[in-house]
């Protein structure tokens, strides 16, 4: 049933208890499960080997992602990828795993101080881990490096939309100022191959950005 089909006791209780379902899809990113699942079916214990985790918690938590349409499990108890979960998986193209990092992550801690901004007007996520996001993630690089995967993942599919709703032709370059780990720029070159780009961003943002297996020729990460 969908939220509107639903009593209205009903409906507001699934609205808080969605977190339910955003740390278990996080859980499961976190621990690698649908690269394991990638080369097909696979027991709750062989999962909870792989993982180091208990296979009962395990089952229990990969079930309320596979309700939803994440996983399916079979009748043996086995369970598998749905097209859904195979955007979990990493390195693939239209991976969301980076993402899921995020929002499941840093990112919902923050969200559990609310309280906090509303009280003072101020960042949570300062008040949550002493300093600002940047700061943070200057001194976190693997934070900083999931940030730039995460944003990459949204920016590239927006990148093909931007690329074949926007005609280019009449510019020879393009600036992409506070572009991250340049996959806007990018898109839209591979798009445009008589174009040139410019990346700016942070010091440390550019020098991530220089690694960035999309680079296209033509485009400069500064």
């Amino acid at each position: 049933m969908t939220t509107q089909e639903l009593p209205p006791p009903l409906a507001l209780f699934r609205m808080a208890t969605s977190y339910y379902v955003s740390q278990a899809i996080y859980a499961v990113a976190k621990l690698g499960v649908a690269d394991l699942l990638g080369d097909g079916l696979r027991r709750p214990d062989e999962l909870a080997k792989a993982t180091g985790t208990n296979t009962d918690a395990l089952r229990r938590v990969l079930r309320l992602p596979a309700s939803l349409g994440v996983f399916t499990e079979e009748a043996g108890g086995e369970f598998a990828l749905t097209p859904i979960g195979t955007c979990l998986r990493s390195g693939v193209p239209g991976s969301m795993d980076a993402v899921v990092l995020l929002f499941g992550g840093i990112t919902q801690q923050a969200w559990g101080d609310l309280m906090h901004s509303l009280r003072t007007g101020e960042p949570a996520f300062s008040h949550v881990f002493g300093m600002d996001s940047f700061a943070y993630r200057a001194q976190h690089p693997d934070e900083a490096a999931n940030f730039d995967a995460a944003m990459a993942g949204f920016t590239w599919q927006i990148a093909i939309a931007v690329a074949a709703s926007y005609d280019f032709s009449p510019f020879r370059r393009i600036v992409d100022v506070g572009g991250g780990s340049g996959a806007l720029v990018a898109g839209i070159l591979q798009a445009n191959p008589t174009l040139t780009g410019i990346l700016f961003d942070l010091p440390q943002v550019a020098e991530r950005a220089k690694a960035a297996a999309y680079r296209p020729r033509g485009c400069r990460w500064r």
